[in-house]
């Protein structure tokens, strides 16, 4: 079988939590599967060849080397034009975020992280927004012929806000990155982490980017309702793993230190992944 997949989250200067779930599915795909035939698409105008993986470069990859705005606006929206599954001969493709992506006739796979631009658009930028309302998600979500939804909650989003029939929808959890494991008290690495940053025999961490979607504010409150000979013990570190968000009034002065949270930047990897556990 010859296999489509859009790459384009892979082409970011710097990665997404998306952009890393396709990185590391893609390449333990490969490693397993020696039966189907991959082809990989992405679009730049620009050469950004430069930031794909090495266990891409074996495959057939397609650039459609046009500028993104022309290519969503000016051909896919409008015109249905390129259509991936021709310019591809693929027999089925794989979508694993939404993007702009016109199809003709090839059975689609579409991943689904979550729905929460449709839930909570209140917590999203105007221009977010406009983005999710052009690239019509509900449309994409109706077309594929599966949808892996990466958790039930997922799942029935998808079958609540976008119709789509539950026969239809398949919960697929994401792998994980062998980087998450447990490391005993007196691993070397363990412990040259702690002295570096400074870090406190026991802690609270929060992984992600700090905006107002991923509910940082309600972390705090919890902590602050803890008990206070507990909190005493421990403090409460952020941990960025992302591009910085857009973080609520609220939650700024609750982040200050000297009120038991601090922040702990730089803490990412060249891709945005962790460097420690």
């Amino acid at each position: 079988m010859h296999i489509g997949i859009d790459i384009r989250t892979l082409m970011d200067e710097r990665y997404s939590g998306v952009s890393e779930f396709v990185y590391h599915l893609l390449e333990n795909i490969f490693k397993i599967d020696k039966d189907n035939d991959y082809v990989l698409f992405y679009n730049s105008f620009h050469d950004v060849s430069g930031r794909l993986p090495e266990f891409v470069k074996d495959k057939e990859i397609v650039n459609f080397g046009i500028p993104n705005k022309i290519y969503n606006y000016l051909l896919t929206k409008p015109f249905g034009l390129p259509q991936v599954d021709k310019r591809l001969d693929c027999d089925v493709l794989f979508l694993p975020h939404f993007n702009f992506t016109a199809v003709r006739d090839a059975p689609i796979i579409q991943t689904v992280h979550d729905l929460s631009f449709r839930r909570y658009h209140e917590l999203f930028s105007a221009r977010k927004n406009l983005w999710h309302r052009a690239l019509n998600v509900k449309k994409q979500l109706q077309r594929a012929r599966v949808v892996a939804a990466v958790s039930y909650s997922s799942k029935n989003d998808v079958i609540e806000l976008a119709g789509v029939p539950a026969e239809r929808v398949k919960v697929i959890y994401p792998g994980l990155n062998p980087g998450f494991r447990p490391l005993l008290h007196q691993d070397p690495e363990l412990e040259r982490v702690k002295e570096q940053y400074e870090l406190p025999a026991q802690f609270l961490l929060f992984l992600g980017t700090i905006e107002p979607r991923k509910n940082v504010e309600g972390l705090i409150k919890a902590y602050e309702v803890l008990d206070k000979k507990w909190r005493a013990r421990r403090r409460l570190w952020f941990w960025p793993a992302g591009p910085a968000g857009k973080a609520t009034a609220s939650t700024k002065p609750m982040s200050q230190p000297g009120q038991g949270q601090d922040q702990v930047p730089g803490l990412c990897g060249g891709r945005g992944q962790m460097r420690f556990v």
